[in-house]
């Protein structure tokens, strides 16, 4: 998923982008809820799945309404 277009559609273009990167004890709960509200939810997941799995490495922060940390143990789990 090189095409990036969906991102014209994403919610989070419209907050501070700082909110997808919580400092360590923070919660990333404001922008799950942000993401959970988002019409191109499943095309952010898909595209942080990829990045998550080294395609990109581009993986820190909230994508597609998980943590880097969920999406990792998803990827464990789907293997």
């Amino acid at each position: 998923m090189r095409n990036l277009d969906w991102t014209d559609e994403a919610l989070c273009r419209q907050v501070d982008p700082e909110l997808w990167f919580p400092e360590t004890g923070h919660t990333s709960k404001a922008a799950k809820e942000i993401c959970a509200r988002c019409p191109v939810l499943q095309s952010c997941r898909e595209w942080a799945a990829q990045t998550t799995a080294g395609e990109l490495s581009v993986a820190q922060g909230v994508w597609g309404g998980m943590t880097e940390r969920e999406r990792r143990q998803q990827l464990k789990g789907a293997a």
